[in-house]
């Protein structure tokens, strides 16, 4: 089972999936989303649904200025860009 966190700044979309351990699995390019914001970051979640198989998605959980948005729309996971910060160094 893997975890995806997907960070929407203001200039680009940065997306990392974790596995049952907390391992890094995988982290996709950076990208640049020009104020595409929506459709990049659809975009990028299809390819992280295909490339490991939805049935292996555990859960999503964004962050980032543009992510409230996202996350409200598809009833996922959102959290404040300092409290990821200090969940991740811990």
């Amino acid at each position: 089972m893997y975890t995806v966190g997907i960070d929407i700044g203001s200039v680009s979309i940065n997306c990392v999936v974790v596995d049952k351990d907390g391992n890094l699995t995988y982290e996709a390019p950076y990208q640049r989303h020009f104020g595409r914001f929506v459709p990049e970051t659809l975009e990028t979640l299809q390819s992280i649904y295909e490339r490991f198989g939805e049935e292996h998605i555990q859960s999503v959980a964004f962050t980032g200025n543009h992510a409230k948005i996202i996350a409200a729309r598809l009833g996922a996971l959102y959290e404040y860009e300092s409290i990821t910060q200090v969940l991740g160094v811990l």
